[in-house]
């Protein structure tokens, strides 16, 4: 498909000096369960992307930390939450990217109510089914640890490359999708240790689309699917180089160097389109302040952007209406997707 603009993005002028601080957390290796819950491609996620933020988006380097699977267990993640919160300071840029396992566990003593169940990350130590702690890490506690974050800045960005169900760890259609970046669930209750609770970290609102988080004006989540699909691992050639990364973050690190100062809202549809050419089952999901621009807090109004859905000689159709100001007599223009721009000699998809 074609992207139909009134508008094109192009790379950013030298970044403003306000601080950039990067958590990016990637867990191959889950020492607990079987071997074909192993993954392949979540280090590499937080490695590429670790240069890319260093390289093209003038993070510092004493600001991004990186924990990959050892140093990823429950304790370890908790940590590091804690010290990025602490190093944070008013008007700081913070990035939290996780690629792993995700899956879902009873909600237990949790401040949601309704569902049976709630989604959580996957640390190294986790151990579902046995009779040791439940050690995941659930969407509440995320949304507890963000509340505090966000009252010392709202320039938050949130990135979870991981499945948001528990259901097979691996799909059985065949290996040639890729491993999926979920496990069972897990039907012990949660005990949320090391994650005390507040009265008002207790009033959470029940979670947006992704099944992760409510939407906030405090930060912006970009999720790899919905809440009940599956997040699947892709193979790459580069160079001549197989590598294997999640879809979600595949498409990201094609889509950003071309669309820099885009706002979230801009970036969706060409994630959506990079991983439904290959999985029409998984949705990526952009929630929060998605007309912000990307690792910044400017706030821009919405552009009238859509994707061509159909194309023949005579005519185009586009997949909007008039929510995006598409209306008889309207003129717009037609561009090429910066995600196509932008890839990589030699980097098939």
């Amino acid at each position: 498909m074609s992207a139909v603009s009134t508008q094109e993005s192009s790379l950013p002028s030298p970044s403003s000096k306000r601080p950039k601080r990067a958590l990016l957390i990637g867990i191959n290796q889950y020492p607990h369960f079987p071997p074909k819950c192993q993954l392949d491609g979540a280090v590499n996620d937080v490695e590429s992307l670790e240069a890319m933020l260093r390289g093209q988006f003038d993070f510092p380097d004493t600001s991004v930390e990186t924990l990959t699977n050892s140093a990823a267990t429950r304790a370890g993640m908790i940590a590091a939450f804690g010290r990025l919160l602490d190093r944070t300071q008013k008007g700081d840029s913070v990035l939290v990217h996780y690629s792993g396992h995700g899956s879902r566990r009873r909600r237990g003593d949790n401040p949601y109510r309704g569902d049976r169940w709630e989604n959580v990350l996957v640390p190294y130590d986790s151990s579902h089914g046995s009779t040791s702690p439940n050690r995941d890490i659930s969407g509440s506690e995320l949304y507890a640890w963000l509340r505090h974050l966000s009252a010392k800045t709202p320039r938050i960005t949130l990135i979870l490359d991981c499945c948001h169900a528990g259901t097979l760890p691996r799909d059985q259609s065949g290996a040639h999708l890729g491993r999926v970046r979920t496990v069972f669930s897990d039907d012990r209750n949660a005990s949320y240790e090391h994650f005390p609770w507040s009265e008002e970290d207790r009033q959470l609102p029940r979670p947006n689309e992704s099944g992760w988080l409510t939407a906030s004006s405090a930060y912006t989540l970009i999720a790899a699917c919905q809440r009940n699909e599956k997040a699947r691992e892709i193979t790459l050639r580069e160079q001549g180089v197989r590598l294997h990364h999640g879809a979600l973050t595949a498409a990201l690190l094609q889509a950003l160097p071309a669309v820099a100062e885009a706002t979230y809202r801009e970036l969706l549809p060409l994630l959506t389109q990079a991983v439904q050419g290959r999985f029409d089952d998984q949705h990526p999901q952009i929630e929060g302040a998605i007309h912000r621009q990307l690792f910044r807090v400017q706030e821009q109004g919405p552009r009238r952007e859509a994707l061509v859905s159909a194309c023949t000689q005579e005519r185009l159709v586009i997949a909007a209406g008039a929510i995006q100001d598409v209306t008889p007599g309207s003129i717009w223009a037609i561009s090429t997707p910066a995600l196509h721009r932008s890839a990589a000699p030699g980097c098939s998809w």
